[in-house]
């Protein structure tokens, strides 16, 4: 077998399922969204089980402003 070849370790369909959940996690998807596609109804097993997964955004959020001034104000002179 060809996984056995390439020396991945054999997982079974349940152990998939944390490897799906985690690489949507960690790709940004929300975690909603992941939790509805596993079967639950809120996020609370999501972000229990997998919430290291989660990228924190704290380091950007609230700073669109911000970050996006001189953007704004090039726009701005653009229009006078």
């Amino acid at each position: 077998m060809r996984v056995k070849k390439a020396g991945v370790r054999y997982r079974n369909p349940y152990q998939t399922r944390h490897t799906y959940a985690s690489m949507l996690l960690s790709a940004g998807e929300n975690p909603l969204w992941v939790a509805k596609q596993m079967g639950h109804q809120n996020t609370e097993m999501i972000i229990k089980h997998y919430g290291r997964w989660i990228p924190d955004k704290s380091t950007v959020t609230g700073y669109k402003l911000v970050n996006n001034w001189d953007m704004a104000l090039n726009e701005t002179t653009a229009i006078r």
